[in-house]
């Protein structure tokens, strides 16, 4: 039971050997989270048949400026997937990693296509040291091997947090999220990024503050290590303009768990 629950992680309904960890309709809830149609530069829901990406911005793109190219999401952070991020990221259910990677897979694998952005390295974003020793892992690491073994793709580590920072889900502000993260990140003069378009991955986008700041430490390489182009993929973003404000409203006072408050009291 503890490696193949028969309840859903985010429901407690019953699940069978052909639906581990998540309920049907749970995966198909998910399912149809990946045909709703976003920026491919800011991951702000847009309609149906509107295009914009990083050579025509949305007009949600310049108060979120993520400091990348491209940006591939599976939905937003909203039932079920916020219910998914607490699971994995504060319960440790790691097990969760590999069931969201096909959606994963199928959201990466259409925008690249798409912009015409090959994944030549995957990128996952790191915790500082302790903040790792406290959960036991890295959620972005786990859904990073299990993307690179569905697609074949590399799986480059070059980032470390050398800066411990608050948790960003109990920072409220823009500017406050982008001043937690500022310096939080260096990256290793890894020979491998040079001219890759590599995808950075965590598992929320809020403001874009982190994943910028882990672009602004890969963009201080050499030119001769430099990658050609940095995106990135996440399980969700946070999109008060294209998702029920009431529905996320109330998923971000459930990532106020115990553990968090622990993590700040620790000023990790």
């Amino acid at each position: 039971d503890v490696l193949l629950p028969d309840q859903c992680w985010v429901t407690g309904a019953a699940v069978g050997a052909e639906s581990p960890h998540l309920a049907a309709p749970v995966r198909e809830a998910v399912a149809r989270g990946l045909l709703v149609n976003h920026c491919r530069r800011c991951g702000m829901t847009l309609g149906p048949f509107e295009r914009h990406d990083w050579r025509m911005p949305c007009q949600h793109c310049p108060g979120r400026d993520l400091g990348i190219r491209t940006l591939a999401r599976v939905g937003t952070f909203a039932p079920p997937l916020s219910q998914v991020v607490y699971q994995l990221k504060f319960r440790g259910s790691w097990e969760l990693t590999g069931v969201m990677g096909p959606f994963r897979f199928q959201a990466l694998a259409r925008v690249a296509e798409e912009q015409g952005v090959s994944v030549d390295a995957l990128v996952p974003l790191p915790l500082h040291w302790w903040r790792r020793v406290r959960r036991g892992f890295n959620q972005a690491e786990e859904l990073a091997r299990a993307l690179a073994a569905l697609g074949g793709w590399e799986l480059l580590q070059p980032l470390r947090r050398v800066k411990a920072t608050h948790e960003q889900a109990r920072i409220h502000y823009k500017t406050r999220r982008r001043a937690n993260v500022q310096g939080a990140f260096a990256c290793q003069p890894d020979v491998r990024l040079h001219g890759k378009h590599i995808w950075l991955l965590d598992d929320v986008c809020t403001t874009g503050a982190t994943l910028h700041a882990a672009a602004t430490a890969i963009r201080k390489l050499a030119p001769a290590i430099r990658p050609a182009s940095i995106n990135a993929v996440v399980l969700c973003v946070t999109d008060r303009h294209g998702s029920d404000g009431a529905s996320e409203a109330a998923a971000v006072e459930e990532l106020d768990s115990d553990e968090v408050a622990d993590d700040l009291a620790s000023g990790t």
